[in-house]
C-alpha cells in the first residue's frame, strides 16, 4: 500500500493537537491511547482524501510533472520545516501541560512521562495499524470468494467492504462490548454487596437498617453502608455548635435488594421517612445518588451541621453499574430514580397541614444532579415545587441547566451565568460568586426559594458534551476560569475527546478543582437555608468534615 503523504501529515497534526493542554494533566497512558487513535484517524482521512483525488484526476484524464530535482528539494525543505515545527510544538505543549497541572493542584507530568505517552502514542498507532490490516486481509479473502460468482469488480469491492464492516461491527457490538459490560456489571455487582472497610452497621434509629428498621443492613448496597453506617452525629454537631442537637435522620433504600425494582425500593424509602418521623423535622432532603449509589457526605453533613440536625435525607439508588457506565449508556435510569423519589416526598408533604410542613430541599451530584434535575420540565417548576436546590458538578447535557445558561445576562459567562439577575438562581466556581459575579460586582436581592449551581471552571463532567466535536462552547472563548490554563483552543473533534478522556481523571483533582467538591458546599448550603454568612463557622465546619468524611 502506497504511503499517503498527506495522511502523515495529518496524523502528525492531530497527534500535536491531542498533546495541547486541556482541563485536566493526563496520565501517560490515557495520552497514549487518545493521541494513538487520533493519529490513526488522521492518517486515514489523509488516505481517503489522496483516493479520492486520484480518481477524480484519472476521471477528468489530469496528469502532473514536475522536476525531480524540485520534488526532491521540496522533500528534503518539508521534511526538516515539519521536523522543527512538530517537536518545537512538542515542548511548548509539554510546558503547557505542566502549567495546567500547577492550576488545578495535580502533580506535573514528568520529561519521562511525557516522553513515554509519547513512544506509548506511536505503539498504539501500531497496534491500530496492525488490526488495519488484519481487517484488509478478510476484504481480499471475501472479494477472492466473490470472484466465481462472476460479480462485477466494482460491486464486489463495495460489497466486500460491506460484508467486512458489519462483521467488524457484530465482533466489537458481540465481543468486545457486551463482554466489558457483562464483566464490569458482575464486578459492580459482588462490590455492591460488600461492606466498606471500618463501616459498621447504624445503632441509632434515625438511620435505615437499624435494629428497628425494616431495612436490612445484609441486603443494603456497599454506597449505602457507607452512607448510614457512619458514627451518630448528634454528639459531633453538639461539641461544634455547643447547642442541642437531634440526631439527623437518613434513609436509603438499595435497588438490589428488591429484585432491581424501582418502585419497591421508593415505597421501603418512603416507609422509613414515616419510621422514622422524618417528616416532623424542619428540613426534608432528598439525595439522588451517582450512578453507583454513593452519597456525598460532605454534602448531606453540611446540611445536618447547619440546621443542628433537625433534618431528614433520603436516598434510593438506582443503578449499582460504575458512574461511568451509567453516565454513557443509562442516563434515564438516573432520570427515573430521580422523578420517582422527589415526585414520592413531594406527594407526601403536600398531604400534611400546611402549618406543619417541613421544607424541601433536592441535590444531587455529577449523574445525581442530572437525574434529580429531570424531574423537573422547567426551571419554574422546579421553584414552584421545592424549598431549595442544590447542584452540584452537573453535566452539561442536562436540560434544565442548558435552559437556565443560555437565557443568561449579556456579558454573564457561562462558567458562571447570571440569570434573571439571580433572583432565585445562582451559579458558583468559589463560595464568593454566591454574592458577586465574576468580575466582582455585587449581585441582587436573593429570594426564595433559593438555587446553586457549584461548577468549578475545571470539571470536565460540567463541560463535556457530545456537540463539542463540532461546536465551540462560549467557555472556552470567554477565558475566564481561572484554573483552567489559558492556552486551552477549541479544535474540532480534539477537544471533545480530550475532554471526554478527562472525565475519569476529574475526581482525582484536589479540593476546589476538577470534580472535586468539598468545603464549598456548606457556604452553599448555608446561602440556600437564608442563614446569615458566617466563613468562620463553615471553615470549623469543613473542618469537622474533612475528619469524619464517613
Amino acid at each position: 500500500m502506497t504511503l499517503s503523504v498527506l495522511g502523515v501529515v495529518l496524523a502528525l497534526a492531530l497527534f500535536l493537537l491531542s498533546t495541547s493542554p486541556s482541563l485536566m494533566p493526563r496520565p501517560w497512558w490515557a495520552q497514549a491511547i487518545m493521541s494513538g487513535a487520533l493519529m490513526v484517524a488522521g492518517y486515514l482521512t489523509g488516505f481517503v482524501i489522496d483516493w479520492l483525488a486520484r480518481l477524480i484526476a484519472d476521471w477528468m484524464n489530469l496528469t502532473v510533472t514536475y522536476d525531480p530535482r524540485v520534488s526532491s528539494a521540496l522533500r528534503i525543505g518539508g521534511l526538516a520545516a515539519l521536523a522543527v515545527v512538530f517537536i518545537a510544538l512538542l515542548v511548548i505543549n509539554y510546558r503547557s501541560a505542566r502549567r495546567t497541572a500547577a492550576l488545578v493542584g495535580m502533580p506535573a507530568p514528568s520529561l519521562a512521562r511525557y516522553v513515554g505517552s509519547l513512544v506509548g502514542a506511536f505503539a498504539v498507532t501500531s497496534a491500530l495499524v496492525f488490526i488495519y490490516e488484519a481487517i484488509y486481509q478478510v476484504w481480499r479473502l471475501v472479494l477472492m470468494a466473490a470472484e466465481p460468482l462472476r460479480i462485477p469488480a466494482t460491486v464486489a469491492t463495495w460489497l466486500a467492504w460491506a460484508l467486512v464492516a458489519v462483521i467488524v461491527l457484530l465482533g466489537v457490538e458481540w465481543g468486545l462490548i457486551r463482554q466489558v459490560v457483562k464483566a464490569a456489571s458482575r464486578w459492580a455487582s459482588t462490590r455492591d454487596r460488600q461492606t466498606p472497610h471500618g463501616v459498621e452497621a447504624p445503632a441509632v434509629a434515625e438511620r435505615s437498617a437499624s435494629p428497628g428498621s425494616a431495612v436490612r443492613w445484609a441486603s443494603t448496597a456497599r454506597e449505602g453502608k457507607r452512607y448510614l453506617g457512619g458514627a451518630p452525629m448528634q454528639p459531633r454537631i453538639e461539641a461544634l455548635t455547643r447547642r442541642a442537637a437531634r440526631e439527623p435522620v437518613r434513609v436509603y433504600s438499595s435497588l438490589v435488594a428488591h429484585g432491581e425494582n424501582l418502585d419497591a425500593s421508593v415505597e421501603e424509602a418512603m416507609s422509613e421517612l414515616r419510621r422514622t418521623g422524618a417528616f416532623s423535622r424542619s428540613v426534608i432532603l432528598v439525595v439522588v445518588p451517582t450512578g453507583s449509589g454513593w452519597v456525598d457526605e460532605w454534602n448531606v453533613q453540611a446540611l445536618e451541621y447547619l440546621t443542628g440536625g433537625d433534618c431528614a435525607s433520603v436516598a434510593v439508588q438506582y443503578s449499582y453499574l460504575p458512574s461511568w457506565m451509567t453516565f454513557l449508556s443509562y442516563r434515564e435510569q438516573a432520570a427515573e430514580g430521580g422523578y420517582r423519589v422527589i415526585d414520592a416526598v413531594a406527594a407526601e408533604i403536600a398531604r400534611m397541614d400546611p402549618a406543619h410542613r417541613p421544607r424541601l430541599f433536592v441535590t444531587g451530584e455529577s449523574l445525581g444532579s442530572y437525574g434529580a434535575q429531570a424531574a423537573f420540565a422547567s426551571p419554574a417548576e422546579l421553584l414552584d415545587r421545592v424549598d431549595g436546590a442544590l447542584w452540584i458538578g452537573t453535566p452539561g447535557f442536562t436540560e434544565l441547566l442548558k435552559t437556565l445558561t443560555c437565557a443568561r445576562h449579556r456579558g454573564s459567562p457561562q462558567i458562571a451565568p447570571v440569570v434573571d439577575n439571580a433572583r432565585h438562581v445562582r451559579f458558583a466556581t468559589k463560595p464568593a460568586d454566591l454574592h458577586t459575579d465574576l468580575y466582582g460586582r455585587e449581585l441582587g436581592r436573593w429570594e426564595f426559594p433559593r438555587i446553586v449551581y457549584v461548577q468549578h471552571a475545571s470539571d470536565p463532567v460540567v463541560w463535556w458534551t457530545p456537540d463539542l466535536a463540532w461546536k465551540i462552547p462560549d467557555w472556552i472563548g470567554e477565558r475566564a476560569g481561572a484554573d483552567v490554563s489559558p492556552r486551552l483552543r477549541w479544535h474540532r473533534l480534539v477537544t471533545c475527546i480530550q475532554l471526554l478522556c478527562d472525565l475519569p481523571l476529574a475526581e482525582s483533582a484536589p479540593a476546589g478543582h476538577g470534580h472535586s467538591y468539598h468545603a464549598e458546599l456548606v457556604p452553599a448550603w448555608r446561602a440556600i437555608l437564608g442563614l446569615d454568612p458566617d466563613e468562620e463557622a463553615d471553615a470549623a465546619i469543613a473542618q469537622a468534615i474533612a475528619a469524619h468524611p464517613v
